[in-house]
């Protein structure tokens, strides 16, 4: 039988719990009064070792406010499990201004670096996964300098 995640808000403790399994996980984040649904998936070279990245996403592919908070929330936890030196790396304006983008205004794929760190999110015809497009965001860090393996 399968552990259940841990019944909290704690983006760090509920990361630890997805980031020890593989693949594809769905969560629930809370923003404002509404749960929002993520799927998070931790990425690794050649799909196994050291984690360098993070992917999360939202079904429909024009993300909401919302949706776009309860996806980087969801990163920015992932991020902080796996490379707690850096998380400082992650405060800051950039997420705020990032919430408030209309991210369905931009074509394609948008990056930014902000320190050490590569942030993407999908903007309109931005990230296909399987045979639809979503809203995601990912954040990627230089490899080695987590702590999470597959």
């Amino acid at each position: 039988m399968a552990e259940a995640p841990p019944q909290t808000q704690d983006w760090e403790r509920l990361s630890a719990y997805y980031l020890s399994r593989n693949y594809t996980y769905a969560a629930d984040v809370q923003v404002g009064g509404r749960r929002e649904r993520v799927y998070l998936t931790p990425l690794a070279p050649d799909g196994g070792g050291p984690i360098d990245a993070v992917r999360a996403t939202v079904d429909p592919p024009t993300a909401s406010a919302a949706q776009r908070e309860a996806m980087i929330r969801a990163a920015t936890g992932s991020f902080n499990v796996c490379w707690p030196a850096e998380a400082q790396a992650l405060n800051g304006p950039f997420w705020e201004g990032l919430v408030k983008q209309p991210w369905e205004q931009q074509l394609g794929w948008q990056e930014e670096s902000v320190g050490v760190l590569k942030v993407g999110w999908s903007g309109e015809d931005g990230l296909e996964l399987g045979d639809h497009e979503v809203a995601g965001l990912t954040i990627d860090w230089p490899a080695g300098g987590g702590q999470c393996v597959f």
